[in-house]
């Protein structure tokens, strides 16, 4: 795998959970609700996602199979401990707007299915196997 397809999908699950919590942003401020609360929970994903992609896939797995094993666990074990304390913070300073940074959350956590989208349906493709 090149060192530019690598970087593919950590950038097209980055751009795909910007826009959906974007998105919902603006229906909460059209609706009234705190369109910051559904920036900031859409943000810590989009940003933890995009820290995780390029933290696991800017390493050649290749190369060092294990050392590939160790950064994804540790890079996962430190997304979810800073989901963790993301939501310890929202909790005690954003409780009023919990709602928002849900959806916010939430939108972005669906971006990064959509983002995998393509790459799923190529594998898929690519299989020879049908549904039947």
């Amino acid at each position: 795998m090149s060192a530019e397809s690598r970087w593919r999908l950590p950038l097209r699950i980055f751009v795909v959970q910007l826009a959906l919590t974007v998105a919902v942003a603006i229906v909460w401020w059209f609706f009234g609700g705190s369109a910051l609360g559904a920036l900031a929970g859409g943000g810590a994903v989009t940003f933890l996602s995009l820290w995780f992609g390029l933290r696991v896939l800017g390493f050649n797995a290749v190369s060092d199979p294990e050392g590939f094993l160790r950064r994804l666990v540790r890079a996962e074990f430190f997304k979810l401990l800073m989901v963790v304390l993301f939501f310890l913070i929202a909790a005690r300073y954003g409780s009023d707007y919990m709602a928002e940074i849900i959806t916010g959350f939430m939108a972005a956590l669906v971006g990064f299915w959509f983002g995998l989208w393509p790459v799923a349906t190529n594998a898929s493709a690519g299989s020879g196997q049908t549904d039947k």
